[in-house]
This record gives structure tokens, C-alpha cells and sequence, in this order.
């Protein structure tokens, strides 16, 4: 039976209504001296429902429709074949249960015992049931690594197709920071430039990335050799880094805080390390395993080493960067070197946002499958923001932290409800995202089918 997935007409309305409301609630006003807290609701009464249904996780609808539009169902079922019989789930049944478990708020394989037993969130997936936690973690065990490969490709191909449908320029330049990912990437992107630090300057790599027309930034130990060239510079030869500033203030800039740990360091007499000053210059540099110069970037930091307001002695410490990149200056360089290090915040949202390295199972393999199924949810965050019809909304939810992006779009109080073929999920409450969810589903629906 094939349903249909559609947005009342008189929801701009609604919207409208609801958010002058909250605007005037939340409007500045002089108030008067209060005789009690502003939370005073004492009067509270409990009652269960028998007719109405409902859950907390309204954003869920429009994330299954967008997997189903992408083809990453078809994908799943089609390649990954693990099970010799359905009875009754799908692959995808199982990939998604895993993905789906963490969009609706979970923090390890146990909580989806909680979905399972809510009848409204079923309805809403159109399922009669899903898998329990042991039937989950079963389902990682059947995983060889060839399997895992397979279900990174099939999440790849949605990937591109999320690409298929951004704006002219939207990879004008790509900046990857894995080598494996040139051959997903390189169709879509005008430019690609690898970035890496020091453990991902092969050397021996660069001729065959440069003949290939792709452009590189990594990191370079500073060994011996390269610290001689450094120290063999004349002062004339190098300039102050100016650091590029990271975005722009829109309004005024705000007054910094005050450094209170810098001044226990100072009063507590420890060893406190001071950066004093940042240079930068350049230089044309072969390295050992390479046949051709390459570009290398130095940057000298003067740190004052002190212990409590005494200053002991200065040191120099150099940091090098090894790039095919003669179209940028030392400064942009040094940024886009540095901008690398926002991939230790992915990692971060990735333990701890998605908790996807809870490692549930007993096994490497099994507990790779499941790392791969749990960071699905945040690929399906990334994709839903780039298909946000407002572009500058879009990017911000992009941006954001997987658990604010659950309480903006994914853990919002909806209704559940059928009405001939369609299932209906009609928002129960409001806030400055409800907007887009409406506008991104309405181009999620206009897709097609996946």
C-alpha cells in the first residue's frame, strides 16, 4: 500500500500565530515586584489517554522520508545481504533501528526497548514492531568487514545524491582530510585539497597527488633538516602572522573574560608557558621521497617561559606545513592548516553527541558495524541540513551540535494519526525551528522517489 506524505496548507498560519504568541510573551516589559516564582503551577494532574497518540520525536517522520527519497533503503536492501530470510526484518529495518534509536534521543543500544514499546512512535514509522536490543546486537555479529565497506558505500551514494541537489558551487573547493575519500568526492568538487597533520605527510604520496591535479596542506615533523633551514634564515626573511580572524563580528566585539586560570598559574608560582610573538615566511623544499620542490611554510613562535611573574628564558619553537599551494599567502595557508583541527569536534560530537564508540558487543567487527550504523544519525543531521530550503538557516543547523539539533527539529511533541492511506504527524508545539522542518520536508516530498 503506498503512502502518501503531504503539509496542511494552513500551516504558514499556525506558524505565524504561534510565534507572534511566544513573542509576546517573551517580549521585554517592566515588571512589577512578583509574590511568587514565576513557576507556580501547583495544580497538576496526570491522566492517560486512550484515544489520542503521540510521542516526542516529531522530527523522525521527515528523517525516514528522507531516507526513503535518497534510496538509501533500496541501497541497504539491495547490497548488504545478511540475513537468509526476512522474518519479518529488512536490513534496513535493522541499519535504521540503530541510526533512528539515537535521532530519538538514546545513548546506547538498551534505550531502543523504549521505542519499541511506544505504540505512537511505531505508527508513526508505519511498523508493527522493530527489532529489540538483543536482535540489534545480533545483527552486528553477522557483519564481515567486507559488509561494513559495502554499507559505507551504500550510505556514500545517498550522500552524493544530498549533493546532487545543492547549489552551483556548493564544492567548488573541498578540503578532505582522509585520502580515501577523493574518489567519493572528486565527481562533485571543482578543487580538492587534502589536509592532514603530521601523521598523514607521506611523502612519498605527494608526486602522485600533484601529477593528479590535487592540491595538499599537511603538516610537517619538525626534524633536524627542516629546523636547520629554519634557523638558517635571515631575520629580513621573516613577517608577523596575522591570524585570520575565524568569522565575522556582525555587531560589536565583546570584551574578552578575564584569564582567571593564567593568573592561578602566575600566583601559584608554575611553569607557565607565554607566546610572545608568531612569524611567518616560505620556502621552495624537496623533500627526500620526492622528485619535483613543493612549497614549505614555517612558522616560528617566540615563548616566554616563565614561573610566577619572573620570566626564566625565551625558547623558539618551529611548526612547518608542506603544501602544492603557491596561489595562497603564508597566512592562509597557516589557517586552512589549522582549520583541520575543527575535525577533533566532529570526533567529539561522534563519542559523545552520538555516542557511537559505546562499543555494546564483543567483538572489533561487531562493534565497527555498530559505530557505523550509530554515525549514520549524524550524516542524516549534515543531509538534512544541506536540503534546508533557506540556505543561511541551513548552514546553521549544519553547525550545530547533535544535541541541540535533537531538541530544534528531531524531539518535538507530535500527534499521531491515520487518515486513509496517509500518516499524519501534527506538531504539538512551537519553537524557531518548526518552520524549517515544514519547508525541508516539503522539498524532501518534492524529491521523489529514492
Amino acid at each position: 500500500m503506498k503512502k502518501t506524505f503531504r503539509v496542511s496548507r494552513n500551516y504558514p498560519k499556525v506558524l505565524r500565530n504561534r510565534k507572534r504568541r511566544i513573542e509576546r510573551r517573551l517580549a521585554p516589559r517592566n515588571w512589577e515586584k512578583q509574590a511568587e516564582p514565576m513557576m507556580s503551577g501547583h495544580n497538576i494532574h496526570y491522566a492517560l489517554s486512550d484515544r489520542t497518540h503521540a510521542h516526542g520525536y516529531g522530527g523522525i517522520g521527515a528523517v525516514h522520508m528522507m531516507v526513503q527519497r535518497l534510496g538509501l533503503v533500496k541501497e541497504i536492501d539491495e547490497h548488504i545481504k545478511l540475513l537468509k530470510a526476512h522474518l519479518p526484518y529488512h536490513e534496513s529495518d535493522h541499519v535504521l533501528n540503530i541510526a533512528y534509536n539515537m535521532l530519538a534521543g538514546a545513548q546506547r543500544l538498551e534505550d531502543i526497548e523504549l521505542r519499541r514499546q511506544d505504540e505512537s512512535f511505531l505508527n508513526g514509522l508505519g511498523a508493527q514492531r522493530i527489532p529489540d536490543p538483543t536482535t540489534a546486537g545480533d545483527f552486528t555479529r553477522r557483519f564481515l568487514v567486507e559488509d561494513i565497506t559495502q554499507l559505507q558505500e551504500c550510505i556514500n551514494r545517498a550522500r552524493q545524491r544530498v549533493w546532487q541537489q545543492q547549489p552551483e558551487g556548493f564544492l567548488a573547493e573541498a578540503f578532505i582530510d582522509v585520502d580515501r575519500a577523493v574518489a567519493l568526492v572528486k565527481p562533485h568538487a571543482g578543487t580538492i585539497t587534502l589536509r592532514g597533520d603530521t601523521d598523514f605527510s607521506h611523502t612519498a604520496q605527494l608526486d602522485r597527488w600533484d601529477k593528479q591535479e590535487m592540491k595538499f596542506i599537511l603538516g610537517l615533523d619538525a626534524h633536524p633538516k627542516v629546523v636547520k633551514l629554519a634557523e638558517a634564515l635571515a631575520e629580513g626573511s621573516w613577517q608577523r602572522l596575522e591570524r585570520l580572524p575565524k568569522y565575522e563580528i556582525l555587531t560589536e566585539p565583546r570584551s574578552r573574560r578575564e584569564r582567571v586560570k593564567e593568573q592561578i598559574v602566575v600566583e601559584k608560582g608554575y611553569r607557565n608557558l607565554k607566546l610572545v610573538a608568531e612569524d611567518v615566511t616560505d620556502l621552495a623544499y624537496k623533500p627526500h621521497q620526492c622528485e619535483q620542490e613543493y612549497r614549505l611554510v614555517i612558522v616560528r613562535k617566540n615563548i616566554s617561559v616563565q614561573r610566577g611573574e619572573r620570566a626564566l628564558f625565551e625558547e623558539i619553537r618551529y611548526f612547518f606545513y608542506l603544501t602544492n599551494r603557491w596561489d595562497l599567502d603564508v597566512e592562509a595557508v597557516v589557517s586552512l592548516a589549522n582549520g583541520r583541527c575543527d575535525q577533533e569536534n566532529v570526533i567529539e560530537q561522534l563519542k559523545n553527541g552520538v555516542n557511537a564508540m559505546r562499543m555494546p558487543v564483543d567483538d572489533l567487527v561487531s562493534n565497527w558495524a555498530y559505530m557505523v550504523m550509530t554515525t549514520l544519525a549524524w550524516n542524516l543531521k549534515a543531509w538534512f541540513g544541506l536540503l534546508v530550503p533557506d540556505r543561511e538557516r541551513g548552514l546553521e543547523l549544519l553547525g550545530m551540535e547533535f544535541r541541540r539539533f535533537l531538541h530544534a527539529v528531531m524531539l518535538l511533541p507530535v500527534q499521531i494519526s491515520r487518515t486513509g492511506r496517509k500518516i499524519i504527524y501534527r506538531v504539538l508545539s512551537y519553537n524557531g525551528w518548526v518552520k524549517e522542518l515544514f519547508a525541508t520536508f516539503q522539498r524532501i516530498v518534492a524529491l521523489g522517489s529514492g
